[in-house]
């Protein structure tokens, strides 16, 4: 609850509906969810697009992320100005943007089977407009039209596996991704030592 007031929350334990809030929002804008799946181990409700009731500060479409015990594996929306900026739902306001950007990441703990990424779109977005995800790991660019998925082979425990969605016209979003991808090294190299042998230094040259 973020206001000053008590709310009231009545929760329906015997509803067929797996959707969020989002459905029953105003109806001017564009969803889009993303589902994550390991084995066993899913995390299907996760959503980010804009809204005419959204805010591009916290406000009720923008939830945080609960992270469970034990085994796991879940999609977040990481908003770096929050101090808690892992959210499984980041909504933003129409208009004043002319590309939007959303940095996504996901992580597991005690998964022994290969990751799939999905996608699919909830509200269709107007015409003019594109999105696009970017595998910062393997400067993939995977367009969002409608459905899609993407493998990501093993996740690795220690770190999360980070993504962008990008999204607006055509000019704006492939001119931001050339500039994701500019930032992101196509190759490591490491060269031989020198000298070699060597008493007692040696030089080991990277890049």
């Amino acid at each position: 609850n973020r206001t000053a007031n008590d709310q009231t929350i009545t929760i329906d334990p015997i509803s067929q509906s797996g959707t969020l809030a989002t459905k029953s929002a105003e109806k001017e804008g564009w969803s889009v969810r993303l589902m994550v799946e390991s084995g066993e181990y899913k995390d299907e409700y996760n959503y980010f697009g804009v809204l005419a009731d959204a805010e591009n500060g916290i406000d009720h479409f923008d939830n945080p992320e609960l992270m469970p015990p034990g085994n796991y594996i879940n999609v977040s929306f990481n908003i770096d100005h929050l101090k808690n900026n892992s959210f499984t739902s980041d909504f933003r306001q129409p208009g004043g943007d002319d590309v939007y950007i959303w940095d996504i990441e996901i992580e597991g703990i005690g998964l022994k089977q290969n990751t799939t990424f999905t996608w699919e779109t909830e509200l269709p977005m107007q015409e003019g407009m594109i999105a696009r995800i970017i595998d910062l790991q393997t400067r993939t660019v995977l367009e969002m039209e409608n459905s899609g998925s993407h493998e990501l082979g093993r996740l690795n425990k220690q770190y999360a596996r980070k993504l962008k969605a990008v999204a607006g016209s055509p000019e704006d979003v492939n001119e931001k991704v050339n500039e994701i991808l500019a930032t992101i090294p196509e190759s490591f190299v490491l060269h031989p030592n020198y000298p070699n042998p060597f008493n007692p230094v040696t030089n080991i040259r990277f890049g």
